[in-house]
Parts: structure tokens; sequence; C-alpha cells
């Protein structure tokens, strides 16, 4: 596989529009990296997204591929709901999400810094409400997480620990006025268009392989290696699974598609990517990717990328992202 560092110029890129939450290994903060290493590809068939997430790449490519059709597979239960919620029942669904709202700017916060105790006690009390499913239907369920997830510790959909595979992030700061949720309104019908111009699936990413063909642009953007246990994903994804992603995308190049991989290169104990060390201030070169690959590949490498999320240690470390592409 080829390797490169890409030395990346500014990109003359319009800032993509955001969905309206956050989901771990989102590449917001990526995606002009992404441009400026040649990621878009030239008339594609189709854009095939096998681990969305919060869609942010998926709705990224809809805004520079108007008329491009697109799948979003993800198997999170919650934001599989959410997304058909938001397309099939938007008026009931943003109506009992200003509902929730009305307790919420009752209450009169305190000047900033200081975060208001009785918000926070609002916030909690719906997260219960959601996890004893305290609700009539699918459509409040949905509202309850989206009003949730915007009041949130930095509009994070975050698993809960004591309840798996179910949404647990912490409150936020609760500063947001009456006026920001209106805002967040006008802005959530762009994204509900966008999910409507798409087909929306929750599948093993085994099985998006059906949509492979000839000019179809295959995405995967998985769990990181090493990092299921930090995602707290919806079952585990160890190394089989990733060598498994790997021969899949192989197969998909025989049959003509382009096809790319986000990815990082870890310290395992045995073999360490592109990782900066605090203490050494060094890098060193192994890589558990370089041989997954054959020369129709090239692996591009953004070094700095600073990580803190399950990690021991609250300062970070310095890592490589990766991206695995055949075009």
């Amino acid at each position: 596989m080829i390797i490169d560092v890409p030395v990346l110029l500014p990109t003359p890129m319009k800032t993509p529009k955001k969905p309206p939450f956050k989901y771990a290994g989102s590449k917001a903060r990526m995606l002009k990296k992404y441009a400026a290493s040649g990621f878009l590809v030239n008339e594609p068939k189709m854009f095939v997204d096998m681990f969305a997430g919060s869609t942010q790449v998926a709705y990224w490519i809809r805004q520079i591929y108007p008329k491009l059709p697109i799948v979003i597979n993800d198997l999170n239960d919650e934001l599989n709901q959410l997304y058909h919620v938001m397309m099939n029942h938007t008026k009931e669904y943003q109506a009992y999400g200003r509902e929730l709202l009305k307790p919420y700017v009752a209450i009169t916060p305190p000047p900033k810094p200081q975060i208001s105790p009785e918000r926070k006690e609002y916030y909690y009390e719906l997260r219960q409400r959601y996890w004893d499913r305290d609700f009539q239907n699918k459509v409040e369920e949905s509202a309850l997480l989206m009003f949730m997830m915007r009041i949130n510790f930095n509009g994070f959909w975050g698993q809960s620990k004591k309840y798996p595979n179910r949404y647990g992030t912490s409150a936020g700061n609760m500063w947001w006025k009456e006026s920001w949720f209106e805002k967040l309104e006008v802005q959530e019908l762009d994204f509900i268009k966008f999910l409507k111009s798409c087909v929306i699936t929750k599948e093993s990413y085994e099985k998006t392989v059906k949509w492979a063909d000839k000019g179809v642009w295959m995405y995967a953007d998985p769990p990181y290696r090493l990092s299921a246990e930090t995602y707290r994903a919806a079952g585990e994804f160890d190394d089989e699974n990733q060598l498994e992603l790997c021969e899949l995308l192989r197969d998909c190049h025989k049959v003509g598609c382009y096809g790319a991989l986000s990815n990082r290169e870890h310290h395992d104990g045995e073999q360490i990517g592109w990782e900066f060390h605090p203490a050494g201030r060094k890098w060193t070169h192994g890589g558990w990717f370089g041989d997954k690959f054959d020369d129709n590949w090239t692996m591009h490498m953004f070094m700095g990328h600073k990580y803190t999320s399950g990690r021991k240690d609250k300062e970070g470390c310095l890592a490589t992202e990766i991206l695995i592409k055949n075009y």
C-alpha cells in the first residue's frame, strides 16, 4: 500500500452544515483535510455510508452532490428510529419538542458561568423518563431524545453505562435561550429534507455489500481499532471485524467500487503506528493497517490529531488519523 503524509494546503470550501447532534467518531473536524487529500469522487454512481452515525459525512456529501443517491446505514436503534420519526412525523415530533422546552425556559438561569441547578434537575428527570420508557409512542421517545441532546454536554449522543445501547450523556451548561431553540428547529428542517433524500437502513456492515457495483462509492468509518470500549458501541468491533471489513472493501474494489476507510493507527503494545507520545516527543513507525491493502490503495496519514476520550491520562494523546482509499 502506498503511504502518503500530505502537506495540507488551505482548501476553498464552505463550512459544511452539521447534523443537529454529535456522535462519537464524527468526521466534522476532518472534512477539510479529507477534501484536500482527494477524498471526493468525480461522478460517483451512489454513496454508501456503511457506519453513518450522526450522518456528518453523508450530509456533507449531499451538499456537494445534490442529486447523488445516498445510503445511510447504522445499527444504532435509537438513531435509526429518530431519523424515521423526523422524516415521517415532522410536525408531531417538533410540537412535542416545544412542549418539552416550556418547563426549561420557565426556569430563569443564573448569570454565566453559573449553572442552573433547577434546569439540571429537569434534564435528569427527562433522562430517567427516557430510561424508564415513560412516553406514549415513538414520536415522543425520539423528540425526548433530541431535546436532551440539545441541552446535554456538548450536544453529544453518548451511551449509558447503566443501560447499554441507550442514550446516557450528562447534563450540559443549561444556558440556552428560547430563541436558540427556535433557530435550531428551522435548521433541523434542512436536515430532515436531507434524510428524505436518502435510503436509510439498519444492517450489519457485511450486508451493505449488496450495494457494491461499478462506480458506487463505499465509505466505512467503523469504531476505531482498539477503541470500541471508548465508544461503548452496540457490540464489540474487534480486530477480526477490522480484518473482515478490509477484506470486504478489497472485494468491492474488484467489482469497480470506489472504496474509502477511516481509522487510526494505534499503539497496541506490539506495533506502534504513527502516534505521538508526549513523554518521548518522537514519532515511531509500525502500522497495523500497512499490510492490509495492496498498491491499488493509498493511506493518507493526518498526524497530530488529539484524542482524550477513553484514555486514562486527562491530557490525551496526539495520534494519527488515517484515510485509506483506492482512487
